[in-house]
């Protein structure tokens, strides 16, 4: 149905052992016939760093095979989620409100706290000094900023207990950063043929809690600044269609993407040279420098770098 829909599959990089998850991904596209968008590519299993063009060739060879497939990517060696999301299937399955009352079993939270000292997803070996409390909850603000190694110090338990501690105290409120890339992945994924550009990222206020991602604020000025004018690894037309026109046609949203007559007045202005992500690890929530004016469907949203408080957005559909 979605390949006669025309529709498009967009499915969640799943850690798995090795290359599972694109494979799955591909022979989805094979049966089914329906486009196939793999979000948010990535090698979160540090026995696979450095493989990143091993998964492109397979990429490049499905893609021969006939298979419509392409992939996204945010510019960062990062992720971020809900820390709960890495507690073992059965404790969550049964909702947030059920984690607090299964932890309060002793012989539960023990069989937890085993499966979850396994590694991340129940394979992949934690490295803690890796893992950073971005947002915790009532009483325990002052571990925002820390690693779960740093926290778990200070509170004198292991980062399985405290990890424990906090989902059972904050739920799905607790967020965690996880450094668990390779840059050198990263830059070959965002500089290939097939990658569309986005930041995963979403629209916070400047007075957002915790230390959130710092995606959500500087995402592509981090990549016109580190990977355009720096590195130079992608031209300026190359980052702006990836993050742009690329990823319209790819959703089957007309009418965006590109300066054209007839087309929305989508445009922003901005300084190359002075734009620059100021959003950083552990003060994330800092808007990036630049951006000179902003339209949204000819809407004028930022002046002169100030937002005018306008809100023309819509909801988009193909």
């Amino acid at each position: 149905m979605i390949a006669e829909a025309g529709a498009l599959y967009a499915t969640h990089a799943r850690v798995t052992d090795g290359f599972g998850a694109f494979e799955e991904a591909f022979e989805f596209g094979r049966r089914t016939g329906a486009r196939v968008q793999f979000s948010h590519i990535s090698l979160n299993d540090p026995r696979s760093w450095g493989r990143a063009d091993d998964v492109l060739t397979r990429f490049e060879e499905v893609a021969g095979e006939g298979v419509d497939i392409m992939f996204d990517i945010y510019p960062y060696d990062a992720s971020a989620s809900s820390l709960t999301q890495y507690l073992p299937a059965w404790l969550q399955a049964d909702g947030e409100e059920a984690i607090a009352v299964h932890l309060r079993d002793a012989a539960r939270r023990e069989r937890a706290r085993a499966e979850l000292s396994t590694g991340l997803f129940g394979s992949i070996p934690w490295e803690w000094s890796r893992v950073l409390l971005s947002l915790t909850g009532p009483g325990d603000e002052d571990l925002e900023g820390l690693t779960v190694e740093e926290a778990a110090d200070r509170e004198s338990v292991t980062p399985e207990d405290l990890c424990l501690r906090l989902c059972g105290r904050h739920g799905n409120r607790v967020q965690v950063v996880l450094f668990y890339r390779s840059e050198d992945d990263v830059r070959a994924f965002l500089r290939h043929r097939m990658a569309l550009i986005g930041s995963d990222g979403s629209a916070l206020p400047e007075s957002a809690p915790g230390r959130p991602h710092p995606r959500n604020f500087g995402a592509h000025a981090r990549l016109l600044q580190k990977y355009v004018v720096d590195n130079r690894m992608l031209s300026l037309p190359e980052a702006v269609h990836k993050s742009t026109l690329a990823v319209a046609e790819r959703l089957g949203l007309s009418g965006r993407g590109r300066l054209a007559s007839g087309a929305m007045a989508d445009i922003t202005v901005l300084d190359l040279p002075k734009t620059r992500e100021i959003a950083t690890w552990t003060d994330p929530c800092r808007v990036a420098r630049g951006v000179r004016d902003v339209w949204i469907n000819g809407s004028k949203v930022v002046s002169d770098g100030v937002l005018t408080g306008a809100c023309p957005g819509r909801v988009l559909r193909r």
